[in-house]
């Protein structure tokens, strides 16, 4: 048996190669080497802590977080590859000064041996100062709300924004900003994940894809209110000083608002009526001017709609020197009280030409001008006429009228009148009240 198995070995052997060989030959027919290129393979970072543990943050250079690889390997292989089978890594580990980091191939998810190479060996990265900013969300409204509407309070569920990044990014930042569009709305607006963007100085936006946000999205409510325009009403207090009088004239600049609200208050309110303890004309001798803050006067929930105006109203009251003329009143408006028991009094009508009696009165407007005296009334106390416990003297008598007059108009110097006392007899008319 051993003779057998060792009988003509050499040619066994020969035998066995020759057969190995013509299966390698079939194989690579079969089966050949092939190279093909696949990408672009993301390039991962490892280790960048080594960076950001020292307060730096890196920026990735011309493109070199993607890169193209070719791999080589048998057919049946290579060409069920993706770029999922190749994983290119860049150990922040092994930086150079150069800010350059060795891109490390290899080969994953395939049996068999395949080879990997790129032209990209290293990952080109610019390292700078991390750089942190807190800044208020602003909110940018574009658009007009509908006719007879205007924009209200909006408010944000959060509205402070942390951010951290590149310095150079960071110092860029002028404001953070969410966009609102309320054209042509007429009731309020609730948006939900509204995303916070960034913009510089020129209001140019900014790439936020290097900075890292405390939020990204806020909520924004928007209230919309109605407007109408009302007048303006201020009532004046006090006495000007002797000689002069307010004509009733008061003129405010503006004359009527355009206000906002909502709700019943503000469709109730109609004009806005200023009873202001500040508006006291007492010793004026001429137009007084004042300004009245009305903001200070507006019902809760109210607004001033335009925004040129801050609510400063200027009110002059206007106030002149008293005019002054002689008018007549008829003896028989002129009414005597108490007179005593046994007496008869009346005016002197001798005294007074067609029964009317002269006097002066001051005053302004259309109720001095068209006044003549003839409504007026007068009366006289025949009681001021007796001494202390004495009684009254029989003859003539000059006694001081009380004399009501119509609104605006004063009695000036006063009013005497002559009347006659007869004790048991009757002079004339007697008038008694």
């Amino acid at each position: 048996m051993k003779n057998r198995l060792t009988k003509n070995l050499g040619l066994k052997i020969l035998s066995v190669l020759i057969a190995l060989g013509l299966w390698m030959i079939v194989v690579s027919i079969n089966n050949p080497k092939i190279t093909t290129t696949l990408g672009p393979v993301p390039v991962e970072v490892a280790n960048a802590n080594v960076i950001t543990n020292e307060q730096k943050v890196y920026e990735v250079l011309e493109g070199t977080d993607f890169i193209n690889v070719r791999v080589e390997g048998p057919r049946t292989i290579v060409d069920k590859m993706t770029v999922d089978n190749i994983k290119a890594t860049a150990d922040m580990k092994q930086l150079t000064f150069m800010d350059t980091v060795p891109i490390t191939l290899s080969v994953v998810g395939v049996e068999g041996t395949v080879t990997a190479e790129s032209r990209t060996k290293n990952m080109s990265i610019r390292i700078e100062d991390m750089k942190r900013k807190q800044m208020r969300i602003e909110v940018d409204v574009v658009g007009e709300p509908a006719e007879g509407h205007v924009i209200g309070t909006v408010s944000l569920n959060q509205n402070v924004v942390s951010l951290a990044g590149p310095e150079s990014v960071i110092s860029s930042i002028s404001r953070a900003a969410i966009r609102v569009d309320v054209e042509d709305m007429n009731s309020d607006i609730q948006l939900e994940k509204q995303p916070v963007k960034l913009y510089d100085d020129r209001g140019k936006e900014i790439d936020g894809g290097r900075v890292t946000f405390s939020i990204l999205a806020v909520n924004v409510d928007v209230k919309i209110m109605e407007t109408k325009t009302i007048p303006l009403q201020f009532h004046i207090s006090g006495t000007p000083a002797a000689g002069y009088a307010a004509t009733g004239e008061v003129i405010n600049n503006p004359s009527s608002i355009r206000i906002a609200g909502v709700g019943n208050t503000f469709h109730a309110l109609q004009s806005l009526v200023i009873a202001d303890s500040t508006l006291d004309i007492t010793g004026a001798t001429g137009n007084k001017e004042f300004v009245v803050d009305i903001t200070r006067h507006l019902p809760v929930g109210v607004t001033l709609v335009d925004d040129d105006f801050e609510g400063n109203v200027v009110v002059t009251a206007v106030v002149e020197p008293l005019r002054q003329k002689t008018v007549h009143m008829p003896i028989t408006n002129i009414f005597l009280k108490n007179i005593p028991e046994g007496y008869a009094v009346a005016v002197d009508d001798s005294e007074y030409a067609n029964g009317r009696v002269a006097f002066t009165v001051r005053g302004l407007g259309d109720a001095y001008e068209l006044f003549d005296g003839s409504t007026a009334i007068a009366e006289i106390d025949v009681k001021t006429l007796i001494p202390g416990e004495g009684e009254l003297v029989e003859g003539r008598h000059t006694a001081t009228a009380t004399v009501s007059l119509p609104e605006g108009i004063q009695l000036f110097d006063g009013l005497n009148i002559t009347i006659v006392a007869v004790k048991h007899s009757t002079l004339g008319t007697v008038n008694e009240e």
